[in-house]
Protein backbone atom coordinates (compact mmCIF):
# COMPACT_ATOMS: atom_id res chain seq x y z
CA UNK A 1 0.00 0.00 0.00
CA UNK A 2 2.90 2.37 0.65
CA UNK A 3 3.81 2.41 -3.02
CA UNK A 4 0.25 3.27 -3.99
CA UNK A 5 0.11 6.09 -1.47
CA UNK A 6 3.32 7.59 -2.85
CA UNK A 7 1.87 7.27 -6.34
CA UNK A 8 -1.26 9.13 -5.21
CA UNK A 9 0.87 12.07 -4.07
CA UNK A 10 2.28 12.38 -7.56
CA UNK A 11 -1.06 11.77 -9.25
CA UNK A 12 -2.97 14.36 -7.23
CA UNK A 13 -0.02 16.64 -6.48
CA UNK A 14 -0.95 19.18 -9.13
CA UNK A 15 -3.92 20.42 -7.12
CA UNK A 16 -2.71 23.52 -5.31
CA UNK A 17 -3.36 25.04 -1.92
CA UNK A 18 -6.97 25.67 -0.87
CA UNK A 19 -8.38 28.85 0.62
CA UNK A 20 -11.90 27.64 1.47
CA UNK A 21 -13.56 24.28 2.15
CA UNK A 22 -16.89 22.53 1.65
CA UNK A 23 -17.54 22.18 5.38
CA UNK A 24 -19.91 23.27 8.12
CA UNK A 25 -17.83 25.54 10.36
CA UNK A 26 -17.64 26.05 13.26
CA UNK A 27 -20.57 23.71 13.98
CA UNK A 28 -18.98 20.50 12.61
CA UNK A 29 -15.39 21.58 12.02
CA UNK A 30 -13.68 23.81 14.58
CA UNK A 31 -11.77 26.89 13.48
CA UNK A 32 -8.61 25.17 14.67
CA UNK A 33 -9.21 22.09 12.50
CA UNK A 34 -10.18 24.31 9.58
CA UNK A 35 -6.83 26.09 9.84
CA UNK A 36 -5.02 22.76 10.00
CA UNK A 37 -6.82 21.61 6.86
CA UNK A 38 -6.04 24.82 4.99
CA UNK A 39 -2.59 25.65 6.30
CA UNK A 40 -0.92 22.36 7.17
CA UNK A 41 1.13 20.19 4.84
CA UNK A 42 -1.60 18.31 2.98
CA UNK A 43 0.20 14.99 3.44
CA UNK A 44 0.54 15.46 7.19
CA UNK A 45 -2.86 16.81 8.18
CA UNK A 46 -3.57 15.39 11.66
CA UNK A 47 -6.09 12.57 11.91
CA UNK A 48 -8.60 14.54 14.07
CA UNK A 49 -8.80 17.25 11.42
CA UNK A 50 -9.38 14.67 8.65
CA UNK A 51 -12.03 12.99 10.83
CA UNK A 52 -13.81 16.32 11.26
CA UNK A 53 -13.55 17.00 7.51
CA UNK A 54 -15.08 13.60 6.73
CA UNK A 55 -17.80 13.89 9.35
CA UNK A 56 -18.99 17.41 8.54
CA UNK A 57 -22.15 18.25 6.64
CA UNK A 58 -21.22 18.54 2.98
CA UNK A 59 -22.92 19.65 -0.22
CA UNK A 60 -21.08 17.40 -2.66
CA UNK A 61 -18.82 18.16 -5.59
CA UNK A 62 -19.13 19.41 -9.12
CA UNK A 63 -16.57 19.16 -11.90
CA UNK A 64 -15.46 22.63 -10.87
CA UNK A 65 -15.08 21.91 -7.14
CA UNK A 66 -13.55 18.40 -7.22
CA UNK A 67 -10.09 19.89 -6.80
CA UNK A 68 -10.74 20.09 -3.06
CA UNK A 69 -11.31 16.33 -2.80
CA UNK A 70 -8.30 15.58 -4.99
CA UNK A 71 -6.18 17.85 -2.80
CA UNK A 72 -6.95 15.76 0.30
CA UNK A 73 -7.24 12.38 -1.48
CA UNK A 74 -3.68 11.14 -0.76
CA UNK A 75 -3.98 11.84 2.98
CA UNK A 76 -7.44 10.28 3.28
CA UNK A 77 -6.41 7.20 1.30
CA UNK A 78 -3.24 6.85 3.36
CA UNK A 79 -5.11 6.97 6.67
CA UNK A 80 -7.67 4.45 5.42
CA UNK A 81 -4.87 2.11 4.35
CA UNK A 82 -3.42 2.45 7.85
CA UNK A 83 -6.78 1.43 9.37
CA UNK A 84 -7.09 4.81 11.04
CA UNK A 85 -10.60 5.82 12.07
CA UNK A 86 -11.50 8.68 9.73
CA UNK A 87 -15.24 8.42 10.43
CA UNK A 88 -17.47 6.85 13.04
CA UNK A 89 -18.19 3.85 10.77
CA UNK A 90 -15.72 2.09 8.48
CA UNK A 91 -18.30 1.94 5.71
CA UNK A 92 -18.25 5.76 5.55
CA UNK A 93 -14.49 6.33 5.47
CA UNK A 94 -14.53 7.16 1.74
CA UNK A 95 -17.99 8.68 1.46
CA UNK A 96 -16.69 11.98 0.06
CA UNK A 97 -15.56 10.13 -3.07
CA UNK A 98 -19.13 9.00 -3.69
CA UNK A 99 -20.19 12.65 -3.85
CA UNK A 100 -17.92 13.37 -6.82
CA UNK A 101 -19.09 12.84 -10.44
CA UNK A 102 -17.32 9.94 -12.12
CA UNK A 103 -16.57 12.03 -15.20
CA UNK A 104 -14.45 14.30 -13.03
CA UNK A 105 -11.77 11.61 -12.66
CA UNK A 106 -9.12 11.20 -15.33
CA UNK A 107 -8.36 7.74 -16.82
CA UNK A 108 -5.13 7.56 -14.81
CA UNK A 109 -7.00 8.43 -11.62
CA UNK A 110 -9.65 5.79 -12.31
CA UNK A 111 -6.92 3.23 -12.95
CA UNK A 112 -5.29 4.18 -9.65
CA UNK A 113 -8.54 3.73 -7.72
CA UNK A 114 -9.01 0.25 -9.19
CA UNK A 115 -5.53 -0.81 -8.06
CA UNK A 116 -5.92 0.84 -4.65
CA UNK A 117 -9.28 -0.89 -4.06
CA UNK A 118 -7.90 -4.26 -5.12
CA UNK A 119 -4.84 -3.95 -2.87
CA UNK A 120 -6.85 -2.81 0.14
CA UNK A 121 -9.49 -5.52 -0.30
CA UNK A 122 -6.78 -8.18 -0.62
CA UNK A 123 -5.09 -6.90 2.53
CA UNK A 124 -8.32 -6.87 4.52
CA UNK A 125 -9.38 -10.27 3.22
CA UNK A 126 -6.00 -11.78 3.97
CA UNK A 127 -5.97 -10.43 7.51
CA UNK A 128 -9.41 -11.91 8.22
CA UNK A 129 -10.85 -8.52 9.18
CA UNK A 130 -14.38 -7.51 8.21
CA UNK A 131 -14.29 -7.62 4.40
CA UNK A 132 -18.01 -6.91 3.98
CA UNK A 133 -17.58 -3.54 5.72
CA UNK A 134 -14.51 -2.87 3.57
CA UNK A 135 -16.51 -3.77 0.46
CA UNK A 136 -19.23 -1.27 1.36
CA UNK A 137 -16.54 1.35 1.95
CA UNK A 138 -14.80 0.70 -1.37
CA UNK A 139 -18.10 1.05 -3.22
CA UNK A 140 -17.78 4.80 -2.62
CA UNK A 141 -14.77 4.85 -4.95
CA UNK A 142 -15.34 4.97 -8.74
CA UNK A 143 -14.66 1.22 -9.12
CA UNK A 144 -16.55 -1.96 -10.00
CA UNK A 145 -16.49 -3.87 -6.71
CA UNK A 146 -17.34 -7.18 -8.39
CA UNK A 147 -13.92 -6.98 -10.10
CA UNK A 148 -12.30 -7.32 -6.67
CA UNK A 149 -13.36 -10.95 -6.25
CA UNK A 150 -11.79 -12.92 -9.14
CA UNK A 151 -8.11 -12.19 -8.27
CA UNK A 152 -8.75 -13.40 -4.71
CA UNK A 153 -9.38 -16.98 -5.85
CA UNK A 154 -5.60 -17.26 -6.27
CA UNK A 155 -4.34 -14.75 -3.71
CA UNK A 156 -6.47 -15.71 -0.70
CA UNK A 157 -8.62 -18.76 -1.58
CA UNK A 158 -9.46 -19.84 1.97
CA UNK A 159 -10.33 -16.32 3.12
CA UNK A 160 -12.38 -15.77 -0.02
CA UNK A 161 -14.40 -18.94 0.51
CA UNK A 162 -15.05 -17.92 4.12
CA UNK A 163 -16.06 -14.46 2.90
CA UNK A 164 -18.50 -15.99 0.41
CA UNK A 165 -19.83 -18.27 3.15
CA UNK A 166 -20.52 -15.18 5.22
CA UNK A 167 -22.27 -13.54 2.28
CA UNK A 168 -24.34 -16.52 1.13
CA UNK A 169 -25.35 -17.60 4.63
CA UNK A 170 -25.55 -14.46 6.76
CA UNK A 171 -25.01 -11.14 4.97
CA UNK A 172 -27.68 -11.28 2.25
CA UNK A 173 -31.41 -10.95 2.79
CA UNK A 174 -32.44 -13.09 -0.15
CA UNK A 175 -36.14 -12.33 0.23
CA UNK A 176 -35.55 -8.57 0.00
CA UNK A 177 -32.61 -8.94 -2.42
CA UNK A 178 -30.28 -6.76 -0.36
CA UNK A 179 -27.09 -6.89 1.69
CA UNK A 180 -27.58 -6.87 5.45
CA UNK A 181 -25.62 -3.72 6.17
CA UNK A 182 -27.15 -0.39 7.06
CA UNK A 183 -24.74 1.52 4.80
CA UNK A 184 -24.94 -0.71 1.71
CA UNK A 185 -26.71 1.10 -1.11
CA UNK A 186 -29.14 -0.72 -3.37
CA UNK A 187 -26.69 -0.47 -6.28
CA UNK A 188 -24.06 -2.38 -4.30
CA UNK A 189 -26.58 -5.02 -3.23
CA UNK A 190 -27.58 -5.56 -6.85
CA UNK A 191 -23.97 -5.85 -8.06
CA UNK A 192 -22.91 -8.29 -5.32
CA UNK A 193 -26.01 -10.49 -5.47
CA UNK A 194 -25.85 -10.67 -9.27
CA UNK A 195 -22.23 -11.82 -8.97
CA UNK A 196 -23.07 -14.38 -6.27
CA UNK A 197 -25.76 -15.98 -8.42
CA UNK A 198 -23.75 -16.27 -11.62
CA UNK A 199 -23.14 -19.88 -12.67
CA UNK A 200 -19.44 -19.15 -13.10
CA UNK A 201 -19.22 -17.80 -9.55
CA UNK A 202 -21.06 -20.79 -8.09
CA UNK A 203 -18.76 -23.14 -10.00
CA UNK A 204 -15.52 -21.37 -9.03
CA UNK A 205 -16.41 -21.13 -5.35
CA UNK A 206 -17.39 -24.82 -5.32
CA UNK A 207 -14.20 -25.87 -7.09
CA UNK A 208 -12.04 -23.71 -4.83
CA UNK A 209 -13.69 -25.17 -1.74
CA UNK A 210 -13.20 -28.72 -3.04
CA UNK A 211 -9.54 -28.04 -3.81
CA UNK A 212 -8.88 -26.60 -0.36
CA UNK A 213 -10.53 -29.49 1.44
CA UNK A 214 -9.80 -32.54 -0.72
CA UNK A 215 -6.55 -31.66 -2.50
CA UNK A 216 -4.70 -29.34 -0.15
CA UNK A 217 -6.40 -30.73 2.97
CA UNK A 218 -5.98 -27.39 4.74
CA UNK A 219 -6.49 -27.17 8.47
CA UNK A 220 -9.86 -25.76 9.47
CA UNK A 221 -11.31 -24.84 12.82
CA UNK A 222 -14.57 -26.50 13.83
CA UNK A 223 -16.41 -23.29 12.96
CA UNK A 224 -14.74 -23.01 9.55
CA UNK A 225 -15.41 -26.65 8.76
CA UNK A 226 -19.08 -26.14 9.58
CA UNK A 227 -19.23 -23.05 7.34
CA UNK A 228 -17.56 -24.94 4.48
CA UNK A 229 -20.05 -27.81 4.76
CA UNK A 230 -23.11 -25.57 4.86
CA UNK A 231 -21.80 -23.40 2.01
CA UNK A 232 -21.08 -26.45 -0.14
CA UNK A 233 -24.67 -27.63 0.34
CA UNK A 234 -26.05 -24.19 -0.49
CA UNK A 235 -23.92 -23.89 -3.61
CA UNK A 236 -25.07 -27.30 -4.81
CA UNK A 237 -28.69 -26.29 -4.38
CA UNK A 238 -28.22 -23.00 -6.24
CA UNK A 239 -26.39 -24.73 -9.12
CA UNK A 240 -29.19 -27.26 -9.50
CA UNK A 241 -31.95 -24.63 -9.62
Amino acid sequence: MKGLIEESKTLFGEYGRLYSLDICSPCCVSREDEQLLLGHDRYQVPLPAIYAYNDTAKSGYTLETMGELKYFAPRILELVAQNAEVHHSRELYLQRFHLAPREGWSPSELDFFERYALALFAEQLGSAKSPIRTLVMLHDLPVDVSALFPPMFKQHPKQLVLFFADLYLYKVNWRKHKLINAFARKELSNVVIEFLLKEDTLRRVSETLEHLVWVQAIELSAREEEQFEILYTVLGGLRNN
